[in-house]
């Protein structure tokens, strides 16, 4: 498989994963862990290749957490 193909599919797995007809998940992690993950993904976001519809919606996702843990 070319990078293309796998670029392609990866593609049309986050168009499916995150279609806004999809179910919402509820969770709760500790603040520590939140911080972690917010850390984890904002650097992901930093690699130049990270440009697709799952950044956007992680984006986002990041951006709303840190509203809801900012005082």
């Amino acid at each position: 498989m070319t990078n293309d193909e796998a670029l392609a599919i990866t593609e049309r797995a986050s168009k499916i994963l995150f279609d806004k007809g999809n179910q919402p998940v509820q969770f709760e992690i500790s603040m520590a862990l939140t911080v972690g993950l917010i850390g984890q993904l904002q650097l992901s976001f930093r690699h130049p290749d990270n440009n697709g519809p799952t950044r956007q919606t992680l984006e986002r996702f990041v951006l709303d957490l840190i509203e809801q843990i900012d005082p």
